[in-house]
């Protein structure tokens, strides 16, 4: 299993992506999504964990608008 944390924007855009991404994750049995905790700078902290490198790239992909 391959983890990761990443710290995106709290902003409503990137609560859309990560709900997206947490369903997709979680009903393909793909892996999971976790938003853990939020700054008060206006910054979260996500932690996403996959079974497959393509599979991480592609949340990458999906959430480097908001990095």
């Amino acid at each position: 299993m391959i983890f990761k944390t990443i710290v995106v924007e709290a902003t409503f855009e990137s609560g859309m992506v990560l709900g997206g991404l947490s369903s997709h994750l979680a009903a393909n049995g793909s892996g999971w999504l976790n938003a853990k905790r939020s700054f008060l700078d206006g910054y979260a902290e996500v932690e996403v964990a996959v079974y497959n490198p393509l599979v991480m790239s592609y949340v990458e992909d999906k959430l480097a608008a908001y990095v």
